[in-house]
């Protein structure tokens, strides 16, 4: 019965991505800048909570609209506030859909897995957090699959919540900081400048840098 719950669920929230994106989208948060605003000022405490609500069952839904979520964030409450609240909803909204797709695969441990999927697990079983950090920075597989591939392997909830906030971070402060400089941007790839760019890229290395530590003395001893 659960099971059914949550597809229906799924269902009727896909049907809702093309309508979540037209009001999610950059062109629209500059329409209700003003509304957004007085919003914010009036009500600041209950908007904060709404913000972080609506952010963390965004996350737990896999929808494509953390980009423009965080655009929005951004604006209505500055960058440190805005990356503080953005980590608060996706990390709840990660380990709600972690601790969802554990419940639901623990009868599952044993089905045939696709060729790529079974290769992402078999990183997770070796390189545990590591592995996990890896695929949010380089960003090879999308959010629902880590979270299924996580929730099949032996990594703790808890392990899985703190890697999970950290590997979102990078992301959201990219899409925070657009929302900041709001009216000097057309659109979210002018947020991606080559400077950007080559720090994420840096950032990635930094953390690949303990997996492949990790990997090479395993090679060595296999020689």
């Amino acid at each position: 019965m659960f099971g059914i719950i949550v597809v229906v669920v799924g269902v009727l929230l896909l049907m809702q991505v093309n309508s979540l994106q037209h009001w999610c989208s950059l062109e629209r948060i500059k329409d209700c800048g003003s509304f957004l605003a007085d919003v914010v000022k009036q009500h600041y405490g209950m908007t904060a909570l709404i913000y972080i609500f609506f952010y963390a069952v965004v996350v737990a839904a896999s929808l494509p609209i953390t980009g423009p979520l965080g655009v929005a964030g951004g604006f209505m409450f500055g960058f440190f506030l805005a990356l503080f609240y953005s980590i608060i909803g996706g990390s709840l909204g990660a380990l709600v859909a972690f601790s969802l797709m554990r419940r639901m695969t623990k009868r599952l441990r044993n089905i045939e897995l696709s060729p790529r999927m079974a290769r992402l697990k078999e990183g997770f079983d070796r390189y545990g957090y590591v592995y996990l950090l890896v695929l949010h920075f380089t960003i090879v597989a999308p959010f629902v699959i880590i979270n299924t591939l996580a929730a099949l392997s032996a990594i703790p909830w808890y392990t899985f919540l703190w890697v999970s906030a950290l590997g979102m971070t990078p992301a959201a402060a990219v899409y925070i900081y657009a929302g900041t400089q709001l009216s000097h941007i057309s659109s979210l790839q002018d947020v991606f400048s080559w400077h950007i760019i080559v720090a994420l890229a840096l950032l990635a290395i930094l953390v690949l840098l303990p997996l492949a530590l990790r990997i090479v003395p395993r090679i060595k001893n296999t020689r």
